[in-house]
């Protein structure tokens, strides 16, 4: 309240309806709405780099696994002397699939030459990186992103 409206009720006259401090209370309440609304934006946006960081690691951790499987799969292919030994293995692991991924994304094989990986596309809610590869050559490495030019044989899901 201002000094002029101060005298005014302590002289008992009643201020509560005064234009000016209704519009004081108009503005205290859109600020506290808009500082609310920024705070909810804030949470829901934390909550979803939380969900992605949580699905990046989940098919990270599996996707050494996946590559030392991949890897035994593409040799013996090659031991068979088939036309395509990635695709054969490729269809081998989707119909006995020896491990259990979880279903944060598409597991795939990506075939850029001679270099291999497994890889998981992942479908994040505030963009980032979306594929994770791991080298067959070196399935203890750490995952990195994808640099296009490749074939994808899809593994999971199907």
């Amino acid at each position: 309240m201002d000094e002029k409206l101060g005298d005014l009720a302590a002289r008992g006259y009643d201020v509560d309806n005064d234009p000016r401090e209704r519009a004081r209370q108009s503005r205290r309440r859109r600020r506290l709405q808009a500082l609310g609304a920024v705070v909810v934006l804030g949470l829901v946006l934390g909550g979803l780099a939380v969900l992605d960081e949580v699905d990046r690691r989940r098919a990270e951790a599996v996707l050494p696994d996946l590559a030392r499987e991949l890897a035994t799969r593409v040799d013996e292919a090659q031991a068979r002397d088939v036309d395509m030994p990635v695709a054969e293995a490729a269809d081998d692991f989707r119909d006995d699939p020896s491990l259990e991924l979880p279903g944060v994304g598409t597991y795939l094989l990506a075939s850029n030459g001679r270099k291999l990986a497994a890889c998981v596309d992942l479908d994040p809610w505030l963009g980032g990186r979306r594929y994770s590869c791991v080298p067959l050559a070196d399935p203890d490495a750490e995952p990195t992103g994808f640099e296009g030019g490749a074939t994808f044989y899809v593994l999971a899901p199907e």
